[in-house]
């Protein structure tokens, strides 16, 4: 049995890399791209290939690790018993001696964790990247501009959530706000930097109108990519089914483009002062029926239903709050 102390030097070690070789894979996007974010070089595409795949085979064996899978993954040498001994991986660690199995061996392990579009992707840039180190690859005009939404499509939607760890998932760790995926690894401006290629905004746009049938601007990253049935931004990660609720907007009429935050609603007598719909951008407040539960966005008057009466049930109600001027 591997001591907590002893598996988290392992992770952090694993993670720490993995997390180097994402950076400077994102440093050859922003210098190996044209000035329009259009087509990566093929400098930048090779050198790409090379460092993101690393890095997710790094942060796959720091899952494992995390996950008590360590004597599995560990190299043993010919004289090592099946399990080895805390005190002997200490000492490899310690002596950079210590060595895993090849990732090939390793995938199998974690594809059950996986979708089929994560692992394949993996497959993927795991079969180009070793096609570069041990001959060549080539790119056409077209690869080259299809490459730059691959890498940041991998990035966000692949790498970031495995390396996006929390404590006591078996699952790969999907968070609910763009924040929690980068939380640690990059900053806000570089994130935000990262999903602005016009081509991938385009293409999560058309996934987003594959799942649902209105899409709005996202309301973290303000990318027109947030699906409001499935409650996702398909760009920057945005998934949240516990704080936000939707309803219609009172400038454009649009169906459940205003998001309100229901965790704020008791302490604001069900008043959401400010809020801006999703659609047209326009700001407005909103006000949840204490008596029907029904939400309406409004901006001087009450729609419907107000602090004194419900207009669902046509019933008068003892007023709770003065709104104010």
């Amino acid at each position: 049995m591997v001591s907590i102390e002893l598996k988290e030097s392992v992770w952090k070690s694993l993670r720490g890399s993995s997390v180097l070789f994402l950076k400077r894979g994102i440093q050859e996007l922003r210098n190996h791209t044209s000035y329009d974010r259009t087509t990566l070089t093929n400098e930048g595409a090779k050198f790409s290939y090379i460092f993101f795949q690393t890095s997710i085979e790094l942060a796959c064996k720091a899952y494992l690790v995390k996950r008590n899978r360590l004597q599995e993954i560990v190299k043993k040498k010919k004289s090592d018993n099946d399990i080895l001994e805390e005190t002997i991986i200490l000492e490899r660690l310690e002596n950079n001696t210590l060595d895993f199995i090849s990732f090939e061996k390793i995938k199998h392990i974690l594809k059950e964790k996986m979708t089929d579009e994560q692992y394949e992707m993996i497959e993927d840039f795991q079969h180009k990247r070793n096609k570069i180190i041990h001959f060549d690859l080539k790119f056409s005009e077209a690869d080259l501009i299809d490459l730059n939404y691959d890498f940041i499509y991998f990035i966000v939607h692949v790498l970031l959530p495995i390396l996006a760890e929390k404590d006591g998932f078996d699952e790969f760790y999907y968070p609910n706000t763009p924040s929690e995926i980068y939380d640690g690894i990059l900053s806000k401006e570089d994130f935000l930097n990262l999903i602005s290629l016009p081509l991938y905004i385009e293409r999560m746009y058309m996934e987003a109108l594959k799942e649902s049938k209105n899409v709005y601007q996202c309301p973290f990253c303000r990318r027109e990519c947030f699906g409001i049935q499935e409650r996702k931004c398909y760009c920057c990660g945005f998934d949240d089914e516990i704080q936000l609720e939707f309803t219609d907007c009172y400038w454009c009429e649009s169906s459940n483009s205003v998001a309100y935050d229901v965790l704020n609603l008791e302490s604001n007598d069900n008043f959401i002062w400010k809020t801006k719909c999703l659609n047209c951008n326009e700001d407005c407040s909103v006000y949840v029926c204490h008596n029907c539960e029904n939400a309406y966005s409004f901006i001087d008057t009450f729609p419907k239903c107000t602090p004194e009466y419900c207009s669902t049930y046509n019933e008068e109600l003892q007023k709770v709050f003065e709104p104010s001027s």
